[in-house]
């Protein structure tokens, strides 16, 4: 089982999960309603104290994308590795097999 099905079911599993966890990170902003430190409340905070508004939200959109620039990229490598090897259907029919 651990060589053969759990591989398969990796592949399977692999790209859904990447992008729930993706979407959770972009989630998180509606988390601080219950009480939660996160980075957009943090940024009202400093905004609140600090009155620079436009450069506050642009630190914390940079670092957004950062977060799921860097997520979505590990997701992608870890999918190229899971499909290393492997021929797609697509494949199959330009190969001419």
């Amino acid at each position: 089982m651990r060589k053969i099905v759990l591989p398969q079911a990796v592949s399977l599993v692999l790209p859904p999960m990447t992008n729930e966890t993706i979407s959770q990170v972009k989630a998180t902003s509606l988390v601080s309603t219950i009480a939660i430190a996160e980075l957009l409340r943090t940024g009202q905070q400093i905004i609140s104290e600090t009155f620079a508004a436009v450069e506050i939200y642009s630190a914390v959109a940079v670092l957004y994308l950062a977060v799921n620039l860097s997520l979505a990229w590990v997701a992608r490598r870890l999918e190229e590795r899971q499909s290393k090897g492997r021929r797609y259907i697509g494949q199959i029919n330009e190969v001419g097999v």
